[in-house]
């Protein structure tokens, strides 16, 4: 039998953490963890780190009124295109192991700025991926939507993450011709949709070219050579505040040197991506829809970002103000 290769803990080990291979093992080996204990009694540790996730990234834009009115109490404003739409994501990830094992997630942010007026330098469905490059750019996480008891409890206990209480169902297929995705409580539909899966030789060199062209050959060049890119994030003030906890942080991708390991072709017009609307009555304060602002503001996808193997570490690092 294999061994386990991954940092032992209590909370790994009952989520049902196991990896025999881990790429880039080194990498996550540059982080200094601490033993922490969970409410619950469970020990684990921190920061946050992710061995492996499928992950797809639906990024777009929406109409920017209703995304200043959700970041004002945050005191942030949107990032926004040159046609003043705001910039906003969905994340579909199926989180293979991790800190608290395995789980899927569902994460729906915003590009934002401490200052008012920022304006993406790109264009058209690539310049979308400003948050990779942009260096005033946070992603302000506004809910998670998590499958995982446990990880719904350690995200929001150390790391102030806004990983909705109530668990939900998750569906997902990567496969090499589509990305399917289903996510429910019980019968009520959060969001469900497919993005057909077109990576190959001519959507390397579509992205290729198309990032150079938004950000600059050098951004671009920079980005391919680090083995490990920085992501600003922020967390919503409500967690923080109930939790007593930090909710600034910087997200470390781990993704070596693969050219590969990110792929991104634009969204068209036979992909699909439903929300779910109606849940906002039911919500409570820290607890607001989603769902239900991501359709008000009229979420439009521009690019699916697929990473077949996603690797992170989040620290607390407050991002200055």
């Amino acid at each position: 039998m294999k061994t386990d290769v991954g940092r032992p803990s209590q909370g790994r080990s009952e989520g049902g953490g196991y990896s025999t291979h881990i790429p880039n093992l080194a990498l996550f080996q540059r982080f200094t963890y601490t033993s922490e204990t969970l409410s619950s009694g469970v020990k684990t540790e921190k920061p946050y780190y992710c061995y492996n996730a499928e992950i797809l990234i639906m990024k777009g834009v929406c109409e920017a009124g209703p995304m200043e009115k959700a970041l004002a109490k945050e005191g942030l404003y949107p990032v926004k295109t040159s046609d003043g739409k705001a910039l906003a994501s969905i994340w579909i990830n199926q989180l293979k192991d991790s800190v608290i094992g395995p789980y899927h997630e569902i994460v729906l942010s915003l590009d934002a700025s401490r200052r008012p007026g920022a304006v993406a330098p790109g264009r058209g469905a690539f310049g979308a991926l400003y948050s990779f490059f942009g260096g005033e750019c946070l992603n302000y996480l506004h809910t998670l939507y998590i499958t995982s008891p446990l990880s719904i409890m350690w995200g929001r206990e150390m790391q102030a993450f806004p990983k909705h209480p109530t668990p939900c169902q998750v569906s997902t297929r990567f496969g090499s011709d589509a990305i399917d995705f289903d996510v429910a409580w019980g019968e009520k539909k959060l969001l469900s949709g497919s993005v057909g899966n077109r990576w190959g030789p001519r959507a390397f060199l579509r992205q290729s070219l198309s990032l150079v062209r938004n950000f600059g050959l050098g951004p671009v060049l920079r980005f391919l050579s680090s083995p490990v890119v920085p992501m600003p994030i922020v967390m919503p003030g409500e967690v923080k505040r109930q939790y007593g906890i930090e909710n600034d942080h910087m997200g470390h991708i781990l993704k070596g040197l693969n050219p590969f390991g990110i792929r991104a072709w634009p969204w068209l017009a036979h992909d699909r991506l439903e929300l779910g609307r109606g849940r906002q009555a039911e919500a409570t304060d820290g607890q607001e829809s989603a769902t239900d602002l991501w359709h008000e503001a009229e979420f439009r996808p521009l690019v699916a970002v697929h990473v077949p193997c996603l690797q992170l570490v989040v620290t607390d690092e407050p991002q200055g103000r």
